[in-house]
């Protein structure tokens, strides 16, 4: 009987061995996985690039520019205006 659980013992340690080695990556397993992952980031960070070079913001930029020039002239104009008329009067913080 105890050659009999022995034997069942080294069965059972042989298969446990077996199913282990089979679900184990191996080095060059994990570096494909890491070199497709990366390649999947490269990919993506270069697609935003593309993404953003391709917009042209500074028309954008200009008119913004430009609107705050008017706003800032037109409220220097103005203000002279109405400190000369008294709708004016500024505040002292009491």
């Amino acid at each position: 009987m105890f050659s009999e659980i022995t034997q069942i013992k080294n069965d059972l340690h042989d298969d446990h061995e077996e199913v282990m080695h089979s679900h184990m990556m191996t080095r060059d397993d994990v570096n494909d996985d890491i070199r497709h992952i990366l390649e999947t980031v490269v990919k993506d960070v270069v697609a935003i690039r593309e993404d953003l070079e391709g917009k042209d913001y500074s028309e954008h930029l200009s008119q913004l520019h430009l609107n705050l020039h008017e706003s800032y002239a037109g409220i220097l104009d103005a203000i002279p205006h109405h400190v000369k008329h008294g709708e004016f009067s500024p505040s002292i913080g009491i």
